[in-house]
C-alpha cells in the first residue's frame, strides 16, 4: 500500500480523476436526537456519492475553494490526505462566519471507507484548526451529521454543542471547537 500524506491541497492536485477511488459510504444505524438521546433507525440510512456526485464536487467545490482562493490569496482552505494521485480524505474550512466574524467554519471532513480509523480525520481536523487560528478566528463551527459515529469523532476532538447555529440543515447537530491562543505577554 502506498504511503498516505496529509497536506494543503494545491492547484496542481486538481484533476478529474483525483477521487476515482474515494468511497464516502457511511451506513447510519443510530442518530443523536435533539434531546441528546440516541435513536436506532428502523432502516439504516446510507450516505454515499456516485461518480456524478464526485465530478460535481470536484468541479464546483474543490475548484472554488482551492483554485480561486489560492489564486487570489495563497491561503489553503482544503487539506487532503493523498495516496499517490488519489484523495483518501479531505477537510475544507472557511473563515469569518457569525455577526462578529469570530468563527471559522469546518465545511467538510470526509475520509474514504478503507482509510477510516487511521488517524487521517484527526490530522486534517488539526490542520484546519491551525489554519483557523492563524486567521484569527476564536472558534471553529461545524454543522455535523447527526450520526452517532460522527458525533463521537467530533466529541473526541474536543468539540462541544454550539452556542448558536450559523448554517446547516436542521437535522445536523451544530458543534464548535474553541481555538486556544497563547497568552499575551508584555
Amino acid at each position: 500500500m502506498e504511503p498516505i500524506t496529509c497536506r494543503a491541497m494545491a492547484v496542481d492536485d486538481l484533476h478529474i480523476h483525483m477521487m476515482d477511488e474515494f468511497d464516502r459510504r457511511q451506513e447510519i444505524t443510530h442518530i443523536l436526537r435533539k434531546n441528546g438521546r440516541v435513536k436506532k433507525l428502523r432502516k439504516p440510512r446510507v450516505e454515499d456519492w456516485n461518480a456524478e456526485d464526485k465530478k460535481r464536487f470536484i468541479q464546483g467545490f474543490f475548484i472554488q475553494k482551492v483554485y480561486l482562493r489560492q489564486y487570489y490569496s495563497g491561503e489553503p482552505l482544503v487539506f487532503a490526505a493523498f495516496r499517490g494521485g488519489q484523495v483518501a480524505a479531505f477537510a475544507v474550512w472557511d473563515h469569518y462566519w457569525g455577526e462578529e466574524k469570530e468563527y471559522a467554519a469546518l465545511l467538510r471532513l470526509f475520509v474514504s471507507c478503507e482509510c477510516r480509523r487511521m488517524g487521517l480525520g484527526r490530522q486534517l481536523f488539526t490542520l484546519c484548526v491551525e489554519a483557523a487560528k492563524n486567521e484569527g478566528a476564536q472558534k471553529l463551527f461545524i454543522s455535523t451529521e447527526n450520526s452517532v459515529e460522527t458525533q463521537e469523532f467530533y466529541k473526541s476532538m474536543g468539540c462541544t454543542a454550539a452556542k448558536k447555529r450559523l448554517y446547516g440543515p436542521k437535522t445536523d447537530v451544530p458543534m464548535e471547537f474553541a481555538l486556544q491562543f497563547p497568552p499575551v505577554t508584555s
